[in-house]
């Protein structure tokens, strides 16, 4: 797999790709851009097993979300609009 092919892969599906949200902010390959991507997907997970812990679905997984918003800190990256903010 070449190097482009990889750095679509890690976009397109951050959480298979990152074990820590840290490592996204450390990937070097990646543009500011690609890492707020990444990040912004790893914050929606992070955030919908939040959701489902909080409603008795959890699996089991440790939520990462505090570990999200560290490493976009670090990267002074704007964070996501939680899902549940725009229900009304």
């Amino acid at each position: 797999m070449n190097k482009e092919m990889k750095k679509s892969a890690k976009l397109e599906k951050a959480p298979m790709h990152f074990e820590e949200p840290r490592d996204v902010a450390a990937d070097d390959s990646l543009s500011q851009r690609q890492k707020v991507k990444a990040l912004d997907q790893l914050e929606q997970d992070a955030r919908q097993l939040a959701e489902a812990s909080s409603e008795g679905m959890a699996g089991g997984e440790r939520n990462k979300l505090h570990d999200v918003l560290i490493a976009k800190d670090e990267l002074d990256l704007p964070r996501a609009e939680a899902s549940t903010a725009n229900r009304a």
